[in-house]
């Protein structure tokens, strides 16, 4: 047996540790960070730091997988490693087929390998921590503060719903913009996907009844709905009324509770809440941005609900999914990373389609399967915690997988580098190392 002292023991763990929290704080840099950068001896100068690190700490971890594990590995248990690293490489040679004048977004590629190559280092070691998933919870409150402070602020005092006043909001300074570090403002959908995560941890690392937490919970919950962001909803409400039956022998009183805490309470504070802006809050001041947002407080008084979109359910998600296939069936590898963006100039909002659209035929079909090997292991795995009582907080990584598997139908999720793709692959990899033990 290979003896292995504490200091060197330790000085894995401290590397890893260090490889987690540059990959978080890379969230949100890209490449003109590096590209345009002037130095200068101010606070500025942190996002150049943010994007240059996991390019500097990647060559070590290249030689630290190699040395360290490459032994450990056999690649043909490791569909994840295999499917991912074919989908990368499709996109590296679609840019050079395409002479596309858009290399830098390889950039993306060289940040999603090297948060592979530290998972797949993290679980080979035999020790288990949950250093890992604290950090990224940690990063995930931080942003979470960080955007949904002036965006309550501004629901309280605008005539609109939360949905649609969540514009008025991002024109204003949030609290990293005070130490200058660069952060595109989330969309609705993706900010609710902050508060469904934190919600979800909540839940299964609360594995005693309390109070508190539980009151958290609700307040999360109460958010959720308040946001009206469609697919975080239905991907929420199908947790809600089906995860009770991970219980086993779940009993209907034990079902009511859960709905009650998870649905029932949540669905008073929302209303509550509204009824608290006119009768309270709008008699401080009322924030009416144009002539436009007057009418239709004069006219219609308080928004509650997400006004629809007659015959546009899908927020043009169908028309842009036409455009990018019908502009992509000649590109047999795709156009590259970022194509959505840099090509069609919007988001493909489906990781599907974006896998279409930037690895092409092959690239698709490496992404479907790896989709329909998450979800395997993902169902097979809470059946298998379904009956190990001891093992509650460990149904979060399984449940994690397929909100983000559902949530990739519509946005591009894990399908390129961001919070999605972390978390996503962090989980999918404890799933898949308990199968194997």
């Amino acid at each position: 047996m290979r003896f292995i002292s504490p200091t060197r023991k330790r000085f894995k763990k401290i590397f890893l540790i260090v490889g987690w929290l540059v990959t978080w704080l890379s969230i949100g840099v890209t490449p003109d960070y590096l590209i345009n950068f002037e130095f200068s001896l101010s606070l500025n100068l942190l996002n150049f730091f943010r994007g240059i690190f996991p390019i500097i700490y990647l060559i070590p971890m290249i030689l630290f997988f190699f040395f360290e594990i490459k032994n450990k590995i056999s690649l043909a248990k490791n569909p994840i490693i295999i499917l991912l690293t074919l989908y990368f490489t499709i996109q590296i040679i679609a840019v050079i087929i395409n002479k596309a004048e858009y290399t830098n977004d390889i950039y993306y590629l060289i940040l999603a390998t090297n948060t592979l190559l530290i998972i797949s280092v993290k679980f080979y070691q035999k020790e288990r921590d949950n250093f890992f998933i604290y950090i990224s919870i940690a990063f995930i409150f931080l942003l979470f503060l960080n955007f949904c402070i002036p965006q309550v602020k501004n629901f309280l005092h605008t005539p609109l719903s939360f949905y649609q006043q969540w514009g008025i909001a991002t024109d204003k300074k949030t609290f990293l913009n005070n130490f200058n570090v660069d952060y595109i403002y989330p969309n609705i959908l993706g900010f609710s996907r902050y508060v469904l995560i934190l919600l979800l941890f909540i839940y299964f690392f609360n594995e005693r009844y309390n109070l508190i937490l539980n009151i958290v919970i609700v307040i999360l919950a109460s958010l959720l709905l308040l946001l009206q962001a469609r697919t975080t909803l239905f991907t929420y409400l199908i947790f809600v009324f089906l995860h009770p039956f991970l219980f086993k022998k779940i009993k209907v009183i034990q079902y009511f509770k859960k709905l009650f805490l998870l649905l029932f309470i949540p669905i008073i504070i929302f209303f509550s809440l509204n009824l608290l802006k006119v009768n309270f809050f709008f008699k401080k001041y009322v924030e009416i941005r144009n002539e436009g947002e007057k009418i239709i407080f004069e006219d219609k008084g308080l928004i509650v609900f997400r006004p629809g979109n007659k015959g546009n359910f899908t927020s043009d998600r169908f028309v842009d999914w036409r455009e990018m296939i019908e502009g992509n069936k000649k590109k047999f590898l795709g156009l590259g990373p970022q194509a959505d963006r840099n090509y069609y100039k919007k988001t493909a909002s489906s990781g599907l389609i974006y896998a279409f659209v930037c690895a092409g035929y092959f690239g698709l079909l490496f992404f479907l399967i790896l989709c329909i090997y998450s979800f395997y292991i993902s169902i097979k795995n809470l059946l298998i915690w379904r009956n190990l009582p001891s093992n509650f907080n460990n149904l979060f990584y399984p449940i994690i997988c397929l909100v983000f598997l559902i949530r990739s139908i519509f946005e591009t999720s894990f399908a390129v580098f961001g919070i999605d793709y972390i978390l996503f692959f962090y989980c999918l990899f404890t799933i898949q190392k308990f199968i194997k033990n």
